[in-house]
């Protein structure tokens, strides 16, 4: 049944594509008739008034679409900075006072956090998000105890690309160096 609908919506689109190609070569068509029996003369006009009007018409289109499009993006990054402070706030408190959050509490941040990022987070920050969570629960069995720390880092590069910021500049290392401290 799935297979019969699949060939179905196939051919469907194509018969849809087909009949839009040859709706496209009746309007060219058409235009090229009643232009070619035109004195020479009308057609600089003709072709300046009808490029002015479709220059416009785009120009006028792009605009609106870009301009919506950076509003979106704009209330979407309204949305998600207050979620991802809450995670960097998290991490700071425990970085500055290890043991100040017991067990339950921390599995209560993290179900509320990830609860909050499958709304706001990008899918880059959600793959980091699950990288994070998953290394830091091989912690024991991993042969490198800074594992998670790295993933750790990855999440932190993730949410300031989310954010806006390009990143290019930061070495491997230093976002971390700026909360651990060697003593």
């Amino acid at each position: 049944m799935n297979k019969l609908k699949k060939v179905l919506n196939l051919t469907i689109g194509i018969a849809i594509m087909g009949g839009l190609l040859y709706g496209f070569w009746q309007l060219l068509s058409f235009v090229w008739r009643t232009f070619s029996g035109l004195p020479t003369e009308y057609v600089p006009a003709i072709v300046t008034a009808v490029t002015t009007f479709l220059v416009s018409l785009i120009t006028i289109t792009l605009g609106k679409y870009l301009e919506r499009k950076m509003i979106i993006d704009k209330e979407m990054r309204e949305k998600k900075i207050p979620v991802y402070n809450e995670l960097i706030d998290f991490i700071f408190e425990l970085m500055a006072n290890p043991g100040s959050k017991s067990v339950d509490e921390m599995n209560n941040f993290i179900k509320e956090f990830t609860k909050k990022i499958l709304v706001w987070g990008s899918d880059d920050i959600i793959v980091q998000w699950s990288n994070y969570r998953n290394s830091a629960k091989k912690i024991e069995s991993s042969k490198d105890p800074y594992v998670v720390l790295k993933e750790l880092e990855k999440l932190l590069l993730a949410i300031r690309k989310d954010v806006g910021h390009k990143n290019k500049n930061l070495k491997e290392g230093v976002l971390l160096s700026m909360f651990i401290k060697d003593k």
